[in-house]
């Protein structure tokens, strides 16, 4: 499979997508997922900006709702840029700071 087979790009660049998700960072979840459940790509790029910025500041039960999400919708994180771009922040928070997490930090 090449890079976006099957995607639909419309050509937003990655910066422009940036300064919209700073605008959109209170999207509720469901908008994010419907946002995320797009057959566009930058669509789904930017629902993955916009979650990364979520669990930057979020309290443990957004996070994991965001994690749940994540792992809910992988098949439209399809490509290396999605993972990319938000895979550290949104699982590898999760797990850091989750119940798992708090077992690493302790032991």
């Amino acid at each position: 499979m090449q890079y976006g087979e099957g995607d639909t790009f419309i050509g937003i660049k990655v910066p422009t997508l940036r300064t919209i998700s700073c605008a959109f960072r209170a999207l509720p979840l469901d908008e994010v997922r419907a946002l995320l459940n797009s057959p566009v790509h930058e669509e789904r790029h930017l629902a993955l900006l916009i979650l990364v910025l979520q669990v930057e500041k979020c309290d443990g039960d957004h996070r994991k709702r965001a994690y749940d999400l994540y792992l809910g919708n992988t098949r439209f994180i399809n490509n290396w840029d999605l993972v990319d771009c938000s895979a550290p922040q949104v699982v590898g928070g999760f797990l850091t700071t989750g119940p798992r997490g708090q077992a690493l930090i302790e032991a």
